[in-house]
């Protein structure tokens, strides 16, 4: 069977949608060769030296996910990535339980992986649910979060870094306000090892969902940090095997999770923030060239405190996914949420902060990543103009 590939069209089109997937570092797919070629047997085979050396490994990678993210090594539950993390937490947590959660607290700027187990979870328990509203940049209203909190013992669910907009909460005051009125605080972190330290989560959270590919690591693993003592509660969303406690039953996919462990671990050291501050680099040269060249144009987010690599830009009276198709031989990009790709709605995040429809369907995400090959960020912006030229 021949397999039709685009290597060589696509060495000449600019990655912009790092917020979507970052390319693999290196070091990543390295460390993910070595342990393929040399520790391929099962980690839950424990009656012969293969898999002893397997599961060697993978404790190990908890063992180094625990100390990243300040918890211990038995709240580190392994899954196929972000969206299986989120919907084990939000359909299962305390399920086992006489007595949960009073109430179901989102944001309005959720992942899609977020939002529907959330609704899901409310209509099948009978729990109210409400999604909280944001200030324009994207950042929690904590006044009105504060009230509704007050009401009734909240379970709350918050994007940590908007992948859209990439606005970074202030998690500190999320997590003061949901102690004191003696609730739960999952974190959906899946953005967050690109842009900002990890080593407070596990003080802060109840729970926290992580992911692989939004860090310069492979896709298909990610992992939750879930506190020991709701273990227990948790009711898993399958069954048919006994790895990780019974939360997470199924083979454990040792090469992925080397790699998932090597990239947050490089993320987290003095090599990872010199690769986000290229990526900020790119970002911030690429803004400044865009608005030298359209007078008309807003960038939305917190400007001074959002992912390193995110730019998302409101363009006026264009188009998006006309541009998108002008650019797709030279630059790739999007127009949001690659979960929510092909949606004919407007972008429920730009909506959330104060965008109308048509300023909506305007908006493109930019995604920077901080490695190498990398293109010229005035040529990227070069070809931008050239295309919107030809729109207008």
């Amino acid at each position: 069977m021949k397999i039709f590939t685009l290597n060589n069209r696509l060495a000449a089109i600019d990655y912009l949608d790092a917020n979507a997937s970052t390319p693999i570092h290196p070091r990543v797919l390295e460390a993910m060769r070595e342990v393929a070629l040399s520790s391929y047997g099962n980690p839950s085979a424990t009656e012969n030296a293969f898999g002893w050396v397997a599961n060697q490994r993978v404790e190990r990678c908890r063992s180094i996910l625990a100390e990243l993210t300040g918890s211990f090594e038995d709240e580190i539950i392994f899954t196929s990535g972000a969206t299986e993390a989120n919907n084990l937490f939000l359909l299962g947590f305390m399920k086992r339980v006489s007595t949960p959660f009073e109430q179901l607290l989102i944001s309005q700027i959720e992942h899609p992986s977020v939002l529907e187990p959330a609704r899901r979870r409310s209509v099948r328990d009978g729990i109210p649910l409400e999604q909280l509203r944001v200030d324009g940049q994207g950042g929690l209203d904590l006044e009105y979060f504060e009230t509704i909190c007050s009401r009734r013992r909240p379970l709350v669910s918050v994007i940590l870094v908007n992948n859209e907009i990439g606005t970074i909460q202030d998690l500190g005051a999320i997590s003061e306000i949901v102690r004191k009125y003696g609730g739960f605080l999952h974190v959906d972190a899946s953005q967050a090892p690109a842009t900002m330290d990890l080593g407070n989560v596990g003080d802060l959270c109840d729970a926290a969902t992580f992911s692989a590919h939004k860090a310069y690591g492979p896709k298909g693993i990610g992992f939750l940090y879930l506190r020991q003592d709701h273990h227990s509660t948790i009711e898993p969303l399958t069954y048919g095997g006994g790895q990780q406690q019974g939360l997470r039953p199924g083979t454990i996919p040792t090469e992925l999770i080397v790699g998932l462990t090597e990239a947050i671990s490089l993320s987290q050291c003095e090599d990872g923030i010199e690769v986000r501050n290229v990526a900020r680099t790119r970002r911030d040269e690429f803004e400044f060239f865009m608005l030298k060249e359209f007078k008309d144009i807003q960038v939305n987010g917190n400007l001074g405190n959002r992912h390193v690599g995110t730019s998302s830009i409101s363009f006026s009276n264009l188009d998006a996914s006309l541009l998108l198709g002008a650019l797709s031989d030279k630059v790739a990009a999007s127009s949001g949420s690659a979960c929510s790709s092909g949606s004919i709605e407007p972008s429920h995040v730009l909506q959330a902060i104060g965008k109308t429809r048509d300023e909506s369907f305007s908006t493109l995400r930019f995604g920077f990543h901080g490695l190498e090959p990398f293109g010229d960020v005035k040529g990227i912006v070069n070809s931008i103009v050239e295309a919107t030229l030809n729109q207008r």
